[in-house]
């Protein structure tokens, strides 16, 4: 069995040697993608970008699709093995138990509210979010609604599109605030002329991480650690956060 073993790995790094392509996907979510030939990079993809230049040193090629997938889409993808990568996961119990995180967080966002640009009020904590009498609108389906939602007492409308939620907010459409997070928030207001703005206090903070199929091979999740972690020592995710207004707790 030992011998067998060592021959399965010998094979494995045989083939390694010779051509190994990852795949990793993106997301419709700006400013964390942006599509090829739109004259913008997303955080993202200069992690990926960053990523590959330093994997094709151990004789690894990573593949970005071309496309946006959906988020589910990319989940499931993962999960069967038709796509080893994708930068910029939240974590729960389900996904630790289907996929891989790598062990070095790529970014982190803070949730904030988006007001109108008269607003004067900014909640100092969800106790004082529960006092408000106009709703907050959050987006279907993401961590940041579930975990408002968990809070009860909030008076929370769930949208399926940001923009609707932030023209909404800026209208005064029976939303006072709109909780999101930083990273969505402060490049909407920044590519945007509507009577808007991100309001000072961050409710909650969690890092995002790179995900790895559980079907892509061993050693290659440990070369794509140890590539991260060395991102991480050298400043160079540091650097990329800090050019999208990431400075830390």
């Amino acid at each position: 069995m030992i011998r067998f073993s060592v021959l399965l790995v010998c094979f494995f790094w045989l083939s390694l040697a010779q051509a190994v392509t990852l795949k990793a996907l993106m997301q419709d979510s700006q400013p964390k993608y942006f599509l090829s030939g739109s004259g913008e990079q997303g955080l993202c993809n200069e992690i990926y970008h960053e990523l590959s230049l330093r994997l094709v040193e151990h004789d690894i090629a990573l593949a970005v699709s071309p496309g946006f997938t959906p988020i589910k889409r990319i989940l499931h993808l993962l999960e069967e093995g038709q796509a080893d990568l994708f930068c910029g996961a939240g974590r729960n119990a389900r996904r630790e138990a289907l996929f891989h995180y790598m062990p070095t967080p790529v970014y982190q966002v803070s949730n904030v509210l988006l007001g109108h640009r008269d607003e004067q009020l900014t909640p100092a904590d969800y106790d004082e979010m529960a006092a408000v009498s106009s709703s907050i609108a959050v987006i279907s389906g993401t961590s940041s609604a579930a975990f408002l939602k968990k809070k009860g007492a909030l008076a929370v409308l769930e949208l399926h599109e940001i923009d609707k939620a932030i023209s909404a907010v800026a209208l005064n459409e029976r939303i006072r605030y709109f909780y999101y997070h930083d990273l969505g928030l402060n490049y909407a207001l920044r590519n945007s002329e509507l009577p808007i703005q991100v309001m000072p206090v961050r409710y909650r903070t969690v890092p995002q991480w790179l995900l790895v199929s559980r079907e892509t091979p061993a050693p290659l999740r440990e070369i794509i650690a140890g590539v991260l972690a060395a991102m991480e020592q050298d400043g160079s995710i540091a650097a990329i956060n800090t050019r999208f207004g990431i400075l830390g707790n």
